[in-house]
């Protein structure tokens, strides 16, 4: 039976299942490849060995294939360590190091769209350039960035989410009225709902790692039977792990189409990353003893605030993504 069949998903769930799967994957290919170097290099040395050829041309080619042996050497060294690492840590600690990944990612599309100057490209097409609406943007700019970084528009402090998952609680006063569609004119503004979203998004990595993965049930290869969780709370925390690594690939499209100018998709995608929320927090909502906790109330509010700035899928796009959810659905 092969390693990967061991590590079946039902058992040890989709993300230890994948990452024992590409680690043989890529330990087999590895060798296989250290393998054909060793080989080719014993051939060309027998024939070196029947031929009078030149013997600083002989050197360099020994030289180079050398450095090809080792550096698939090390390859095969790292794939080892990397199988060795997942069978030490077990599932809390793969899962806890692609949180981080992930997490990593979508600060990485937060610096990126942070760093957009809008003003460099095209004017954004949308339907109305009145100077008052405009001004009337830039205001709300203004006042969402004051929110997103834990201020009321008025100047005053407000406790808001907390990083770190140190305090998840969230306060729900001060919020601004609904927005559901970006019928804003002026790029900038839509450049700050969407990092005002993003922000949202990656403030639920910290509160799963403290709340959900590292209170899941701990087990690794040599774990009995016995104290392996229920295959119920193993499709929970996949489906969970999934959804962070869905965000990931969702905020880069959020942002392509930021990039892009195209108000509709732009909207499309917010809205999809709104019911993604929703999703993933109902599969976690309680704790793994089904036991209501801090993060069921933050969770409830956090889900109510992205839904607020993400707004809905407008109705012109909704069929398409109901028909074809892609890798999010």
């Amino acid at each position: 039976m092969s390693v990967s069949e061991i590590f079946t998903p039902d058992v040890y769930g989709d993300v230890i299942h994948k990452e024992v799967h590409n680690g043989v994957r890529d330990l087999v290919s590895a060798i296989s490849r250290l393998a054909d170097d060793v080989e080719a290099m014993t051939e060309d040395a027998d024939d070196d060995a029947d031929d009078d050829a030149d013997v600083l041309v002989m050197l360099e080619d020994h030289v180079g294939k050398k450095e090809d042996i080792l550096q698939v050497t090390g390859q095969v060294w790292s794939v080892c360590d990397r199988l060795i690492e997942i069978a030490k840590v077990g599932v809390v600690g793969v899962a806890m190091d692609k949180a981080n990944e992930w997490e990593a990612l979508i600060k990485d599309a937060i610096d990126e769209v942070e760093g957009w100057d809008p003003d460099a490209e095209d004017d954004f097409d949308m339907e109305d350039d009145s100077g008052a609406e405009e001004g009337e943007s830039k205001q709300l700019v203004k006042e969402e960035q004051k929110e997103v970084n834990g201020i009321k528009a008025n100047g005053t402090e407000q406790p808001g989410m907390a990083h770190g998952g140190k305090d998840i609680e969230l306060q729900s006063n001060g919020r601004l009225p609904l927005i559901a569609s970006l019928q804003l004119t002026n790029i900038h503004a839509t450049k700050a709902k969407v990092l005002k979203l993003l922000k949202l998004i990656r403030m639920l990595y910290p509160a799963l790692r403290k709340r959900r993965i590292s209170t899941f049930p701990p087990f690794t290869r040599t774990s009995s039977t016995a104290s392996l969780p229920p295959s119920n709370q193993v499709t929970q925390f996949s489906f969970m792990l999934q959804f962070c690594s869905d965000f990931s690939t969702a905020a880069d499209d959020l942002a392509d189409a930021l990039y892009d100018k195209v108000p509709n998709l732009v909207q499309a995608k917010m809205g999809l990353m709104s019911i993604m929320a929703g999703r993933c927090v109902d599969e976690v909502k309680k704790g793994w003893n089904d036991e209501e906790d801090a993060f069921t109330e933050w969770s409830t509010k956090w889900v109510a605030r992205v839904k607020e700035v993400g707004g809905r899928i407008p109705e012109e796009e909704l069929k398409s993504y109901q028909e074809n959810p892609g890798c999010y659905g």
